[in-house]
């Protein structure tokens, strides 16, 4: 481990981007680079503020989103509430296939961020339990079948 020989203001800058990241997931090099402006001059301070990044199991990205990340998320957004309107409808307001197949996956509670990464990893190390749940959560209920 990197010698923690910081001062206490640098400090407080590494646990605000640690907090930050342990929040989101992530950090972009934007946060980092906001709190350490001169990093040619920090080095040893971001090489230590890297190493915790990384036992804190936290990645760190150039940027969040570029011109077409963001245009994925305006349609993601827009499609969100496309489904939640039509999960709210009544059957006799829906006669087209497509609208009808929409409105019936809106029903279905999506697994969280972490939920899906936690089973993800259990699926990967055998765990058939784990692959029924992670498979069954895009499906209906109705349409389970239970071995």
């Amino acid at each position: 481990m990197a010698e923690n020989k910081t001062s206490p203001s640098i400090q407080q800058k590494i646990q605000a981007i640690l907090a930050l990241g342990k929040e989101q997931g992530f950090v972009t090099q934007e946060d980092i680079l906001e709190l350490f402006p001169h990093p040619e001059t920090e080095v040893n301070d971001l090489d230590y503020l890297y190493e915790l990044l990384f036992k804190a199991d936290v990645d760190v990205f150039e940027s969040v989103l570029s011109g077409q990340d963001a245009e994925i998320i305006e349609a993601t957004s827009e499609l969100e509430k496309e489904l939640e309107s039509l999960s709210k409808m009544e059957e006799t307001e829906v006669n087209d296939p497509v609208r009808m197949y929409l409105k019936e996956i809106g029903r279905i509670p999506l697994l969280k961020r972490e939920e899906e990464i936690s089973l993800a990893q259990k699926v990967e190390r055998g765990d058939k339990r784990a692959k029924d749940v992670l498979t069954k959560s895009r499906l209906p209920k109705s349409t389970w079948v239970e071995e």
